[in-house]
């Protein structure tokens, strides 16, 4: 299992050490530490619903759902986007249940935390929201390309885009 405990992360990658930071904060409940580890505001999915939350909401949130997520299992799917298999338990519930978390990243920090009890689901969403990112950088790739005064062909070849 991974050290949750904050530490010397030089030789991760961010998104692992956003990951680490995130659960680190919540599972010691350190609510002057919640800004620091999310954007503003945060996605976040769960039983309770879905949206956006301030800082200042996932700070109360950690505070008030008391939530343990104990990470076992890690699943790296691009460079802003992993699923984390957690076994989740509450004071009222220390038996717990599994559950997947499909985490984005962004500039170091976690932009949204989507829970789901089966790790299968988390693991779709995953997928699809990487996909959704790699469009949206071949898409600024080539805006930017044709901004410049060229574009690239789908065939890999430039072409002057003033022609």
């Amino acid at each position: 299992m991974l050290s949750l405990a904050a530490g010397d992360f030089t030789d991760l990658s961010m998104t692992t050490c956003a990951l680490r930071r995130w659960h680190a904060v919540v599972n010691t409940r350190d609510t002057r530490q919640a800004p620091e580890v999310v954007t503003d505001p945060v996605l976040v999915h769960g039983p309770k619903g879905a949206g956006r939350i301030s800082t200042a909401q996932f700070a109360d949130w950690i505070e008030h759902s008391a939530i343990t997520l104990t990470a076992h299992t890690w699943h790296p799917v691009s460079e802003r986007v992993s699923v984390v298999e957690q076994h989740a338990t509450w004071p009222q519930d220390p038996s717990g249940t599994e559950v997947a978390t499909c985490f984005i990243t962004s500039a170091g920090r976690v932009s949204a935390a989507l829970r789901y009890p089966p790790a299968r689901e988390a693991l779709q969403l995953a997928h699809l929201l990487s996909e959704v990112f790699a469009v949206e950088t071949v898409t600024s790739t080539e805006e930017r390309t044709t901004v410049a005064g060229t574009s690239t062909t789908s065939a890999g070849t430039r072409k002057d885009a003033r022609a």
